[in-house]
């Protein structure tokens, strides 16, 4: 009996992950709000009424932010005292914590990475974009960083001139403390538009982007079919190819599932713009391509990124471009929001053609002569993409139409030292502690053994005189770990 209550538990949960907001209507776009199980303990009680006398080092709400000029930014101080004001579902509800806001007007478009890891209490963080849309921030996160995993942090944000970015820190439950806030110039995610070839480009949304979509292109879909359109403007150059990014999943009206259809036949349509509407067709490709699995996952479910080459090249300065799943199957093309610049997409379907809100994600490419293969990164993770644009991402090509999977990638890409395995790649006290476990308490073997060769010894050897090597680095302002070692793996 206790036997099959379990199966019915985890069936349930199974369902719980995958079941819809809004019934049929959700399905035509999959969003990621149940995409995550709960780790922790739901928060529970009242947080301390706010202290009217606490020194103010940051706002309390968005009217009275403390505004960040430049980057880096390093900040300090305590939300005890301060005005509940904002909560957010970064995975958990019922948060009741006192909150601290700063603003951030970027002057240029760029990435950006926050940090409350080094904070001393169970945080959480948060970004609106120019105004407060509570259920709806532009980014969020709880988990993610810290000792016991419990401090936050968001990276690769994608931020733009002309908005302000208010920037929430908070925390889970009624947690409130001191808090460290780093802000940082970042890097675009693995998944972006090549570098070297783009023309017009509107990069996938990553995890941390709260509102990411996907949306159904696809004629099997089970009311008629549907057909989504993106706009583009200002091309210099022939369009020869291009990138977007996918899921491959169905819905039978109450429960998404994911699929797999590999290679997948796809249409791709070029029209002229008509009045801010697609107009006459330029151009039809009928395609089998299949996906390239990314480092993401959306709801549980693999992100694709697709790359085509256009047999004729396509002479268009503004205009439409439109991407449907063809082979009527069970296992529909679901196109994936990206970072646009007017918010809106095209949707055509049986009761007509409608503005759905969210850019999708497409690169259209000019030249397609530069091969692409798997680009391996430093703090882990796999993505395909021209050997220029890896080396400009400070990654380790893996050579030209190499896949991602299997993972091609070594275990020490740049630098040894990282003994615990950091997704960070720190290297700090935390790897020392775990190398004197390894070599004389029995401890847990290290994930990579080649970057425990701290001293480079071409041999490859690990022992006391790494351990002696790094402790000189760390505390004796020694040498900096050595460079990985191919030959090490």
């Amino acid at each position: 009996m206790i036997r099959a209550y379990l199966r019915i538990l985890c069936i349930a949960l199974a369902v719980g992950m995958l079941l819809t907001a809004a019934g049929f209507a959700v399905e035509r776009t999959m969003t990621a709000t149940s995409s995550t199980i709960d780790q922790k303990a739901p928060p529970s009680g009242e947080a301390a009424p706010a202290d009217q006398g606490v020194t103010k080092q940051g706002g309390d709400t968005v009217n009275d932010a403390v505004a960040i000029t430049s980057l880096p930014f390093s900040g300090t101080g305590t939300t005890t005292g301060y005005t509940n004001d904002y909560d957010e579902v970064c995975t958990y509800t019922g948060s009741t914590a006192p909150d601290v806001v700063y603003s951030y007007s970027p002057a240029t478009a760029e990435w950006i990475d926050l940090s409350l890891c080094q904070s001393l209490y169970d945080t959480k963080l948060y970004i609106y974009e120019n105004t407060v849309t509570a259920g709806s921030p532009y980014a969020c996160n709880d988990d993610a960083c810290g000792s016991d995993g419990y401090k936050s942090q968001l990276t690769g944000i994608f931020v733009s001139p002309g908005n302000t970015y208010y920037i929430v820190v908070d925390g889970y439950g009624t947690e409130s403390g001191t808090y460290f806030l780093d802000i940082a110039a970042g890097d675009p995610p693995p998944d972006y538009c090549p570098v070297d070839t783009t023309i017009f480009g509107q990069s996938t949304h990553v995890p941390e982007f709260a509102g990411w979509s996907a949306g159904v292109s696809d004629v099997g879909f089970n009311s008629g079919p549907l057909l989504r359109y993106e706009n583009f403007s200002g091309l210099a150059a022939d369009i020869e190819g291009l990138h977007f990014w996918a899921l491959s999943a169905y819905n039978d009206g109450v429960n998404w599932s994911e699929c797999d259809e590999t290679p997948r036949d796809l249409q791709i349509i070029f029209y002229e713009d008509d009045a801010g509407a697609p107009g006459t067709d330029v151009a039809t490709f009928d395609v089998t391509v299949s996906g390239t699995p990314t480092s993401f996952l959306f709801s549980g479910f693999t992100l694709d990124e697709y790359r085509v080459d256009l047999t004729t090249p396509v002479t268009l300065t503004d205009g439409w471009v439109s991407i449907q799943g063809t082979d009527a199957s069970t296992c529909w093309f679901l196109w994936m929001s990206g970072y646009g610049l007017d918010g809106a997409h095209l949707l055509l379907s049986t009761d007509g053609l409608s503005v759905e809100a969210g850019d999708l994600s497409l690169c259209l490419l000019g030249s397609m002569g530069e091969p692409i293969g798997a680009c391996c990164f430093p703090l882990g993770g796999c993505s395909q993409m021209t050997e220029a644009d890896c080396q400009a991402q400070g990654g380790l090509y893996a050579g030209d139409d190499v896949p991602c999977d299997p993972d091609p990638c070594p275990c020490c890409i740049g630098f040894t030292g990282n003994i615990n395995n950091d997704p960070g790649g720190a290297v700090d006290l935390s790897d020392l502690i775990a190398y004197v476990d390894w070599l004389f308490n029995f401890g847990a073997e290290p994930p990579c053994l080649a970057a425990c060769n701290t001293n480079g010894s071409s041999d490859c050897i690990v022992d006391l005189s790494d351990l002696i090597y790094l402790v000189n680095y760390l505390f004796l302002s020694g040498p900096a770990p050595a460079p990985c070692n191919p030959s090490c793996e």
